[in-house]
């Protein structure tokens, strides 16, 4: 059927996020004053089965003659409707989006009903959120909700065409007042990857952050050095920061290990010396050698459910953790008469996630192979194409432990101080 120069309707196989030998899913495109929108068919073909010039399934297809009824039935469908919003004269100012809205609601208007609330940003922000598994992640979601529900009071009512690169800018904006560049980053990337999801599953085609970029700034390095580590395990601690203490320098023997993870460890989790287990943000399977240092530890903190006691007592690891970073800054602080802080202490800024960042810092102090290090933290080997198939051998990881265990404790210009046997007593 012909329409106006400015009007048009046809198929459109969408292969911009179908994998190579994948079917693509073909959509109805509309096209009206140089805009184009797309009203999905639910049909699949492989790129090879489609004919774009004649607009059909090829015979190569199998099912081409039941797949080109239904098209033929689809397409019917939109025109008719376009006609009769033509005579009723309500095509007037409709770009081609808005054109699908009242074509939709002619041809299925429970559908319609469905397709405008999964368009729904917000609705569709918290479903991508509910289905996250990792607690972590769902609840930096949460996190990145709260912030756009305090910043703009009719976000329920917008659809994804509503956030635009100027409402991501003025979102951006208004975080700036509170939040650091990399924070309002997080929030940004969260609102992005909905989009993708969206995007994927053909409910929208807006895409903002084509022109707005996230890009990360430079933090400062989250590690201690050699000696300021040595002199964190043997300064003398308040009597309730010593746990604390004990517990960063786990993590820190178990290769960084994420206090999260740390402190959800079982009984079972260690198998003849070693700890196995996955590390929850990324589900990568990790396998550490246990050294006397690491189960002394363990062994001063057993647990009742857990292989450690921490949760024995706190219901949720955050809680720990707060408690954990406030000590840890705690350490070698002065104190006055009225129990108030007078300086920053000797270890200000320290937190859990220094565990990892130490590792790897002292790691390549004393010249751990790069890639032994990137075994070590889960990143693989990704040197070339060649070590896909290389079996790594762990034993190196182990070493490499081993030494940098060592270096900390008993290295060198460490020899003299008697008092680190005390720990691992």
């Amino acid at each position: 059927m012909q329409f106006s120069k400015d009007m048009a309707v046809s198929f459109y196989l969408d292969t911009r996020a179908c994998q190579k030998g994948k079917p693509a899913p073909l959509k109805v495109a509309i096209r009206r004053k140089g805009t184009t929108s797309f009203i999905p068919t639910e049909i699949k073909v492989l790129p090879d089965d489609w004919d774009p010039a004649r607009q059909q399934v090829k015979a190569t297809n199998t099912n081409a003659k039941r797949i080109n009824v239904i098209l033929n039935k689809k397409r019917l469908d939109v025109e008719t409707a376009i006609l009769r919003l033509m005579e009723a004269q309500e095509l007037t100012g409709l770009n081609a989006a808005q054109l699908r809205e009242k074509v939709t609601a002619l041809i299925d208007p429970d559908a319609a009903k469905r397709a405008a609330e999964a368009r729904l940003f917000l609705a569709r922000f918290k479903r991508f959120m509910e289905l996250k598994d990792n607690d972590g992640t769902k609840g930096l979601y949460a996190f990145t909700l709260r912030k756009m529900e305090a910043f703009d009071k009719k976000l329920h009512l917008y659809t994804f065409e509503d956030i635009t690169r100027d409402w991501l800018q003025n979102f951006e904006k208004h975080l700036s007042k509170t939040e650091a560049k990399n924070t309002r980053n997080i929030h940004l990337r969260n609102i992005r990857a909905v989009f993708n999801d969206a995007i994927d599953s053909g409910i929208t085609t807006c895409y903002p952050f084509r022109k707005f970029t996230v890009r990360p700034e430079a933090t400062k390095k989250k590690a201690l050095t050699a000696d300021r580590l040595h002199d964190l395990a043997i300064r003398t601690c308040e009597p309730y920061q010593v746990q604390y203490r004990d517990m960063f320098l786990l993590m820190f023997m178990l290769r960084g290990i994420n206090i999260g993870d740390m402190l959800k460890l079982k009984k079972s989790d260690i198998r003849d010396g070693r700890l196995d287990y996955r590390r929850s943000k990324v589900g990568t399977l990790f396998s550490v050698k246990i050294e006397p240092e690491a189960q002394a530890i363990i062994d001063r903190y057993r647990g009742k459910k857990y292989l450690l006691n921490p949760l024995d007592t706190y219901k949720d690891y955050r809680d720990y953790l707060h408690h954990l970073n406030d000590a840890l800054k705690a350490i070698g602080r002065t104190v006055g008469k009225h129990g108030k802080a007078e300086d920053d202490g000797k270890f200000p800024g320290l937190s859990s996630n220094w565990a990892r960042h130490t590792w790897a810092t002292v790691a390549s102090y004393i010249d751990i192979p790069k890639e032994v290090v990137s075994k070590a933290l889960g990143h693989g080997i990704g040197l070339t194409v060649t070590d896909i198939y290389i079996d790594f051998d762990s034993s190196k990881v182990d070493e490499a432990n081993r030494r940098i265990i060592d270096f900390i404790l008993y290295g060198k210009d460490y020899r003299k101080n008697s008092d680190i046997n005390k720990l691992f007593e």
